[in-house]
C-alpha cells in the first residue's frame, strides 16, 4: 500500500504534468477560416475532423491569406501579419482601397497604385504597370509576379511580370465565371460546381464536384484551402465541410460528390 506522506507528492507531480500532458493532446491546428460573418476562427482538427476553435480578435477585416508559418490579414489601411496562432507580428501602413493577397501570406497587390508589396524578409515595392480588367489572384517569388486578370468580356489571363515589374508573358487561363486562386505551381479556379487544379508543370488536371458552387477561394494553412463552405487538400480526394461558428466538427460529403479525379 502507499505510504499516505507519497500521496501529496505524487498529486503534486501529476498537476506540474498536466500542462504538458494536455499540450500533447491539443488537436493540430488545420488553419484559419472566414466565417459567413466576416471573421476568421483557427480551425483544428486532421484530414477534415475539423473543431471550429477560436475567433482572432481582429475587425474589419478585408482580406486574409494564411499558410503553414501564418499569414496576412488586409484591415483598412494597413496590412497584419500574423502568426499561426493569429498573433500580430508586423504592421504595414499600405494605400487606401482593395488588396489581392497571394496564397503564400507573403506578397500584396494593391489595386490603386498598382503595386506588390513582398513582405518575405525586409518589405520590398514593385511598381506595375496599370492592367485592364480585374485582378483576381496574386503569386509573387523573389524573380517573379503572377497576376491572374478577367477582363470585361469575362476572360481570365495571366500576366506575368520580372523582379523589376516589367511584363514577360500573357497566357490564357481557364475558368471564366467564378473565383481564381494562383499558387506557385499552378492554378485553382471554379468552374460551375467543380474545384480544378491545374499543375502548370505537368498540365495535370484534377476536379473536385460539390453540391454547389463555392464563391469564395482562400488558402487557410497547412495544406488546406477554403472553397466557401468546404475544405480541400490538392493531394487528397475527400473534401470537407467546414464547421461554422457554434456547430458540431465537420463531416464528410456522404456523395461521390467528394471525390477527385485526375485528367
Amino acid at each position: 500500500m502507499m505510504q499516505p506522506v507519497l500521496l501529496p507528492v505524487l498529486f503534486g507531480a501529476l498537476a506540474a504534468l498536466a500542462p504538458h500532458l494536455a499540450a500533447q493532446f491539443t488537436p493540430p491546428t488545420a488553419g484559419v477560416i472566414r466565417t459567413a460573418a466576416g471573421q476568421l476562427r483557427i480551425v483544428h482538427g486532421v484530414s477534415g475532423n475539423f473543431v471550429a476553435g477560436d475567433v482572432l480578435r481582429v475587425v474589419d477585416v478585408l482580406a486574409s491569406t494564411f499558410d503553414s508559418s501564418g499569414g496576412l490579414i488586409h484591415v483598412e489601411g494597413a496590412v497584419l501579419q500574423v502568426d499561426r496562432s493569429g498573433a500580430e507580428v508586423a504592421r504595414h501602413e499600405v494605400p487606401e482601397g482593395p488588396a489581392i493577397l497571394s496564397a503564400s501570406g507573403r506578397a500584396a497587390y494593391f489595386v490603386e497604385n498598382h503595386s506588390v508589396l513582398s513582405f518575405a524578409g525586409a518589405v520590398r515595392q514593385t511598381a506595375l504597370p496599370e492592367v485592364e480588367g480585374t485582378v483576381l489572384a496574386l503569386s509573387a517569388s523573389a524573380i517573379e509576379i503572377s497576376l491572374a486578370v478577367r477582363s470585361k468580356s469575362g476572360e481570365a489571363k495571366l500576366l506575368r511580370f520580372d523582379a523589376r515589374g516589367f511584363l514577360t508573358g500573357t497566357e490564357a487561363l481557364p475558368g471564366t465565371g467564378g473565383p481564381i486562386l494562383l499558387l506557385s505551381a499552378g492554378l485553382v479556379y471554379v468552374e460551375d460546381r467543380s474545384i480544378i487544379w491545374l499543375d502548370f508543370t505537368s498540365g495535370v488536371e484534377r476536379r473536385w464536384n460539390l453540391d454547389s458552387a463555392p464563391a469564395t477561394l482562400l488558402a487557410m494553412g497547412e495544406g488546406w484551402l477554403q472553397a466557401g463552405e468546404w475544405a480541400v487538400r490538392l493531394d487528397r480526394d475527400p473534401v470537407f465541410a467546414l464547421p461554422a461558428v457554434g456547430e458540431e466538427p465537420a463531416t464528410r460529403l456522404a456523395s461521390s460528390a467528394g471525390r477527385g479525379t485526375v485528367r
